[in-house]
């Protein structure tokens, strides 16, 4: 389960999944988000402000065949995209084990903290920070990737 606006957590999904052999699905939100990070930062605090947070289109898919769910987004303003708050405030994980990677700019101290406290009944398995540095050296990004999937299975 990712959200992805610019295409980054998309790329990074694919390549979590094809390390696992998972299933994917994008989330989609009811809003369009600018494209520019800092601008949709700014959209996103104006929801959160306004207590009007997104809806998620279409059908969103059903966990009871999985024992195990990875999710993965962007970092907005320190923590987690709107659309991935509203996946998590109607998501029941009881009995899946959770896992997550995010992606980021420079900043990221309350995403994991705020993923861990929003996680309904789940058991929190481990997180995968993914900076723009780290996912612009090959090499490295593959090493990371392998070594936290590796401790997943």
């Amino acid at each position: 389960m990712y959200y992805s606006l610019t295409g980054v957590v998309d790329r990074m999904a694919h390549e979590v999944a094809a390390k696992l052999g998972a299933d994917l699905y994008r989330m989609t939100p009811s809003t369009t988000y600018n494209q520019n990070m800092w601008k949709a930062w700014d959209q996103a605090q104006a929801e959160t402000a306004a207590d009007n947070l997104p809806t998620l289109t279409g059908q969103l898919p059903d966990l009871s065949a999985y024992d195990q769910v990875i999710l993965g987004g962007p970092v907005w303003g320190y923590t987690l995209s709107n659309p991935m708050r509203v996946y998590l405030q109607q998501t029941d994980f009881k009995g899946k084990n959770v896992a997550a990677f995010w992606t980021y700019y420079d900043h990221d101290e309350k995403y994991e903290k705020t993923l861990t406290d929003n996680l309904a009944n789940a058991k929190y398995v481990g997180g995968l920070e993914l900076t723009m540095s780290l996912m612009g050296n090959q090499n490295a990004l593959e090493t990371a990737i392998t070594q936290w999937t590796n401790n997943l299975n």
